[in-house]
């Protein structure tokens, strides 16, 4: 593969530079973006398992995940780890009204409040209902 300082001081045409150049960022970009997803869903298990959630409900955290990959729409200031957790959280009480999300270690560990869970999961179920995120 050609390096970035080969295609800079090549004699070729400007516009032949430019588009390797390009090729190359968009190489680096998707490469960055699949490490960063599969980041994601490997914490996805691990908070799963943490959890005792189901693998069909570990799937669907996941599902959300591939649907909904720029986690800044849904709260800027929050970690991945944060989100992750509320998403987790929120299937777990999708199957079972009845359990305390509020008891559970991973609430104080990622520092959850009930402000925090509502805003994403309502971000996360607008996401679904309305054109707003796309």
């Amino acid at each position: 593969m050609i390096t970035t300082d080969e295609i800079i001081q090549s004699t070729m045409p400007t516009k032949w530079k430019q588009n390797k150049l390009e090729e190359k960022l968009t190489i680096h970009t998707q490469t960055t973006l699949n490490i960063n997803l599969k980041n994601k869903l490997t914490d996805t298990y691990i908070l799963g398992n943490q959890l005792k959630l189901t693998k069909n409900e570990i799937r669907e955290v996941q599902d959300i995940i591939l649907q909904i990959k720029d986690f800044k729409k849904l709260c800027a200031n929050c970690s991945e780890e944060q989100i992750i957790v509320i998403m987790c959280l929120r299937t777990k009480r999708r199957y079972d009204k009845t359990i305390k999300i509020d008891r559970y270690g991973v609430w104080k560990e990622y520092k959850i409040t009930w402000k925090l869970y509502s805003l994403i999961s309502d971000r996360i179920g607008y996401h679904f209902h309305t054109p707003l995120f796309k």
